[in-house]
């Protein structure tokens, strides 16, 4: 895609997820799994604010963001539904980036493999280690056994 197309939204369902075109709809999901690979270190936490202090999550500014860099691609049908669709955007950002998270501690850490940093996981060099030492945590296994 060149720098000035955008792909148009056509349908938005009630709860604002993006529905018609099929094609866009799947695009809309893809560039939100995108941009919370690339723009996320794998080191936070919580992508809502936690109850405890010293926590790392994704606040609000950082969300703003995250949604502006989606939109750089699409175009909605009315302005009304902006507010919506971005509601629905950032809950599956946090799903797409929980479910990353998730793949890359079952796929790597629970097989001690590490990724290959020069092949697709090159944003993720810098924070691997303090990504590693979290998961293999007291705190991690308590809050994964809490969770399962």
């Amino acid at each position: 895609m060149n720098d000035h197309e955008r792909y148009r939204i056509e349908e938005v369902a009630k709860d604002g997820e993006p529905i018609a075109p099929k094609d866009v709809a799947k695009k809309i999901v893809k560039q939100c799994g995108v941009v919370v690979r690339d723009y996320i270190p794998i080191t936070i936490r919580e992508w809502h604010k936690p109850r405890m202090e010293g926590v790392s999550y994704i606040g609000t500014k950082h969300k703003e963001t995250l949604w502006e860099k989606v939109m750089v691609h699409f175009t909605l049908p009315a302005p009304e539904v902006e507010e919506k669709v971005k509601q629905w955007a950032l809950k599956k950002m946090a799903e797409l980036f929980k479910n990353w998270k998730k793949r890359l501690h079952t796929d790597f850490i629970l097989k001690d493999k590490t990724p290959d940093f020069d092949h697709g996981y090159e944003k993720i060099r810098d924070d691997w280690d303090a990504f590693v030492a979290y998961k293999k945590s007291e705190t991690a296994k308590v809050k994964h056994s809490r969770m399962a």
